[in-house]
This record gives structure tokens, C-alpha cells and sequence, in this order.
């Protein structure tokens, strides 16, 4: 039997007492931990190679995912979202990074509903730092509270300064703010979704002020000497 369990969120620890009946007391919380730097040191010339590889035009107005698809990551309710914001911004872009999952079928069926050009799905891309740094906005829309375990795109996003658009789930529930780190919507909803975008992308102030916070709040889940030590002492 173990003599403790490492929850790596508040939901996590809630999970393995509610469901899995463990002892309160072999708990240790240790959330992820993260270079963070790298998401803000992306030279010219990596960015460059994201927009070429994925013919990203100069005057696009980007908005990504980054999602596995799967039904639980509410990515379809992201592309119906986007479809409306595009109504009021033409030039938009969807790009869907690390798409590739058993749920294809259904974001296909609404992807067909944009125009072709509009979108980009992309199965994999090594240089997800990067990729970040392409994006005007991001979206993240797990489809209930405790549905996601963590959700590293929650902090990858706001590493990379990129305003968030987000459903609260994971490491959110217990980190986030709503209008302080990003803007929070409702489950399954696409309609509040498009309208958050279309508020950060009219507000500059807004966007501002987002960045600023998110990168105050993430801070917490940055490497410090003890996780170095730790890591050393036992493998990354």
C-alpha cells in the first residue's frame, strides 16, 4: 500500500477522496511545474516559421487551440464559437494544434461550416512555444468542472502573454480569475464564447490587463531550486 499519493490539483485530491476513498492524510499536493521563460524568449525567426508552414497570412487576426480531440474538451463548441466571431471579423483564423483524436468526426462536421481557407488543423507541432506566440487569442473549453485533471494550456497560454478565452476546469477552478487572467464562459456555450473574443479583441485595454495578470498568477507554477532538486533526484 502506498504511504502517500502526489495530487496534482485541488480536483485531483477531491477525485481520489470522493471516488477512490483514500485516506486524507497520504495526500500531498504538488502541482505541475514549468520553464516559463521559454514561452516569452521565441526569436523572430521560429514565429516566422509558423506562419510560413501554416501560410498564415500577415494581416490574419489569429485565434487557437491547442486540445486533443476528445468530447470532453468542448473543441467543437470552440469552432462554432469561432464561426460566429468571423462573422464580425472577417480576416479571423482558427488554428487547432495537437488535433488529432476520436471526437475528429464531430469538430469535422463543424469545421465544414467555415470557409477553407478559415481554419487550420494541425496534428502536431514541435515548437508549441512558438505556436503560441502566433496566436492573438486562445481558447480553452473543457465541458464541465471537474472534467480536466490539470490542463497545462491554462498556463502555456498565459506564459506566452496570449489572452485566454476559458471554461472553468482544472488548475482554473483554483487559480484563475475571471476579467482578472482571462475570460471565463459558460460550459457549452458558444454564444458567450464568440462574445468573450470579440471583447478582447475591441478592448485593448482588456487584453492588457489580462496578459498582466495571467503572468502575475502563473508565476506560482514556475520551477523553484526544490523542484530543480527534486527532479534531479528523481527523473523528469
Amino acid at each position: 500500500m502506498a504511504t502517500s499519493i502526489i495530487a496534482t490539483s485541488a480536483i485531483v485530491k477531491k477525485t481520489l477522496v470522493d471516488r477512490e476513498h483514500v485516506d486524507k492524510t497520504k495526500i500531498r499536493m504538488q502541482s505541475y511545474r514549468f520553464e516559463l521563460e521559454r514561452f516569452r524568449e521565441i526569436d523572430e525567426q521560429r514565429s516566422r516559421r509558423i506562419r510560413q508552414l501554416y501560410k498564415i497570412p500577415e494581416n490574419a487576426y489569429v485565434v487557437g487551440m491547442v486540445s486533443r480531440l476528445v468530447w470532453w474538451k468542448g473543441v467543437e463548441y470552440g469552432v462554432q464559437a469561432f464561426r460566429q466571431f468571423r462573422e464580425r471579423v472577417p480576416n479571423a483564423i482558427l488554428l487547432l494544434a495537437g488535433a488529432t483524436g476520436p471526437w475528429m468526426p464531430v469538430v469535422k462536421r463543424e469545421l465544414e461550416t467555415l470557409p477553407p481557407d478559415s481554419y487550420r488543423i494541425i496534428p502536431f507541432e514541435k515548437d508549441i512555444d512558438a505556436f503560441y506566440k502566433t496566436l492573438n487569442l486562445a481558447m480553452h473549453l473543457p465541458v464541465s468542472h471537474g472534467i480536466e485533471a490539470w490542463g497545462q494550456v491554462y498556463v502555456e497560454a498565459l506564459a506566452a502573454g496570449v489572452p485566454l478565452v476559458c471554461t472553468e476546469s482544472g488548475v482554473a477552478c483554483e487559480s484563475l480569475m475571471n476579467r482578472r487572467d482571462c475570460l471565463m464562459v459558460p460550459y457549452r456555450c458558444s454564444t458567450a464564447t464568440s462574445d468573450a473574443l470579440f471583447e478582447l479583441f475591441s478592448d485593448d485595454l482588456l487584453r492588457a490587463r489580462l496578459i498582466d495578470g495571467g503572468l502575475q498568477t502563473i508565476r506560482a507554477y514556475s520551477f523553484s531550486a526544490d523542484d530543480r532538486l527534486i527532479e534531479e533526484q528523481y527523473g523528469s
